[in-house]
């Protein structure tokens, strides 16, 4: 029987899953408050109710065990889970030290007797959160190794259970953030995609569907360090490099791989022979650092754009070149915000009235495209959009 208030669920990717997510604190017990008062118990439940609406949406049951800023013990927490027959509990919380404002980071917690499947989803859940925000990665915690502290709602749960402190609140930078509906929608994001794929070694760096270029830094998480034989790193099926100890990063020099995508493959071997692997795609993109469109124009009826996306996580400047048949050619820079797209109006920087032909340099790859509207003699009105050529040639071929 379902519980008043969990809703029914529906096909999807987690359908038949059950999840007791349980935001820490509330009520009369603030938790820890940010320098401005900024209290965790509020943070916890925001961040709870995004997760659970990202639950229910892939057809998952979930069991809050608070939907409001209500008093709730800590044996009720763990006593509602189990009696629901929940198959994960998830503890949200953020974390705080006072008297030292400027530490901040992420950590997950499991019970000192967990199994491998609360280590794994652990494991998952905080790469994803430092993959997310790149905060210092205080790893995956155990109760008794790291702390006096027993947690109860980890100790008592009958299913694999883990507790999440995401941030340190106590710093003020961070608590600024928390404030933000945006920045906490990211951390449900990166918990609920750690719910969905729980492994033993996940990627950290490079992040997941993003363009790498030069010397590539991999950054792995990795569960079951006590019983570690050696970390290694493959590329397309060839051993690229190996570690055996913490922590579990390399630098990848890229230059010999053409454009596309590759294949970046993670295998920990452990002492007793045991295994566990985890893939994520390298996609190279150099010829997208430089960018050619032969002819265009700002005659009368034409509006011409270039548009530029960024997908970094980083602005990058573009160097970009506008060329006449009768006149010097004129050139502009542009800063394009990290992971936005840009849009420049070709007729205020070069005027009415002429023929033009752009290219474009960046740094770092990126996607350029012309958009082209027009209404030609009073008769004809439309408009195109064309992707850029990424290297000029005398031999074209339809």
């Amino acid at each position: 029987m379902r519980p008043a208030g969990v809703p029914r669920a529906h096909a999807g990717a987690l359908s038949g899953w059950k999840f007791c997510i349980d935001p820490g604190h509330g009520g009369t017990e603030a938790g820890a408050l940010g320098p401005t008062n900024l209290a965790e118990k509020d943070v916890n439940l925001k961040v709870a109710l995004k997760l659970r609406d990202l639950l229910t949406a892939e057809g998952a049951q979930v069991l809050m065990t608070r939907e409001t800023d209500v008093t709730v013990s800590i044996s009720q927490r763990w006593q509602m889970a189990n009696s629901w027959g929940a198959d994960r509990f998830i503890s949200v919380h953020h974390n705080s030290i006072p008297d030292n404002p400027q530490v901040n980071g992420t950590e997950t917690w499991i019970h000192q007797y967990a199994g491998e499947e609360a280590t794994q989803l652990a494991n998952s859940v905080q790469a994803e959160l430092v993959a997310e925000f790149g905060l210092p990665n205080r790893g995956l915690k155990r109760t008794n190794i790291d702390s006096q502290i027993d947690f109860g709602v980890l100790k008592n749960t009958a299913m694999p259970a883990i507790l999440t402190e995401a941030s340190f609140i106590s710093n003020p930078d961070q608590e600024r953030l928390l404030r933000d509906d945006a920045y906490l929608a990211r951390e449900a994001q990166a918990i609920f995609r750690g719910i969905r794929l729980p492994s033993r070694v996940s990627f950290i760096q490079p992040r997941e569907n993003r363009i790498s270029f030069g010397e590539v830094k991999v950054a792995l998480q990795v569960a079951g360090t006590e019983s570690l034989d050696k970390v290694e790193l493959w590329v397309d099926d060839a051993l690229r490099s190996v570690r055996t100890s913490a922590p579990f990063e390399f630098l990848l020099d890229t230059t010999g791989l053409p454009d596309g995508t590759h294949v970046l493959r993670a295998v920990v071997r452990y002492a007793g022979g045991g295994t566990a692997s985890s893939t994520r795609d390298l996609i190279m993109a150099r010829a997208a650092c430089e960018w050619y469109f032969a002819e265009g124009t700002t005659s009368s009826g034409f509006h011409e754009w270039l548009s530029v996306l960024n997908p970094h996580p980083e602005e990058v400047e573009i160097a970009v070149r506008y060329q006449f048949p009768d006149r010097e050619a004129l050139a502009r820079t542009y800063r394009v915000e990290a992971e936005t797209r840009m849009t420049v109006q070709v007729a205020r920087e070069i005027g009415s009235g002429h023929d033009v032909s752009i290219t474009v340099e960046s740094p770092r790859p990126v996607v350029v495209e012309r958009p082209m509207y027009f209404l030609y003699g009073n008769k004809w009105a439309g408009g195109h959009v064309s992707s850029g050529t990424n290297q000029p040639s005398r031999n074209w071929y339809f």
